[in-house]
């Protein structure tokens, strides 16, 4: 089976990552927002009208319905399915409500165990497309650490990269870290900043260090 640049592996699973829309981006972040406000359990949650105000319920409804869901792929069993992240929509006097499934709340709450949820969680809420980001953030949130140095090989490896790719540093870092970084700064609760270090008295880089802080109110 080929993997598409969309697509993980996490054991014997792959994960397509799913392709959502702007308006659907927005339809999860208020999902999430809501959730986490109104806390919950197995019922019915009330998309707020301001959200969309010029769509009917009926159109929100059908957001709703596409796509919000992903797919998984067992490669030793050969088998695929598809999990919704929805599990009932409802119209009613010309508001939509909401039933979350249960694995939404896994998603909301993961950390990186499974993995599988802890991409999710980026995918769906932040709109991160690249795959390298949510390795990136995968090995960070392990590591536990703000300030970090790896060695460029070893980042290659937990970006899934052979040795020999990205030869060229500076096509490396153009194509790759800078985009990594763009993507955390940009859609995640974190500000990530990077300082690139060589063997003394030579011009090779061999590692880089990596600075990662919460944001704070104001950003």
């Amino acid at each position: 089976m080929n993997m598409n640049e969309n697509t993980i592996k996490l054991n014997n699973l792959l994960l397509d990552i799913p392709k959502i829309s702007t308006e659907q981006h927005t339809l999860l972040g208020t999902i999430l927002k809501t959730i986490k406000e109104e806390k919950k359990s197995e019922n019915f949650y009330l998309i707020a009208s301001s959200v969309f105000p010029n769509l009917s319920a009926n159109k929100i409804k059908e957001l709703l319905k596409e796509n919000l869901k992903f797919t998984l792929t067992d490669v030793e069993r050969n088998e695929w399915f598809s999990v919704n992240i929805i599990n009932e929509i409802r119209v009613s006097d010309d508001k939509v409500f909401f039933r979350p499934a249960h694995i939404l709340y896994d998603i909301i709450n993961a950390s990186t165990t499974p993995p599988v949820y802890f991409y999710l969680k980026y995918v769906l809420f932040n709109g991160i497309r690249y795959k390298q980001t949510l390795l990136f953030l995968n090995y960070f949130s392990k590591s536990g650490k703000v300030d970090f140095s790896i060695e460029l090989n070893n980042l290659k490896g937990v970006l899934e990269f052979e040795k020999h790719q990205y030869s060229n540093f500076s096509t490396f870092r153009t194509s790759v870290i800078d985009r990594i970084v763009k993507d955390i700064n940009e859609k995640t609760r974190y500000k990530i900043t990077y300082k690139t270090a060589k063997k003394k008295n030579a011009t090779k880089i061999i590692s880089i260090l990596f600075n990662i802080s919460k944001k704070n109110n104001n950003e």
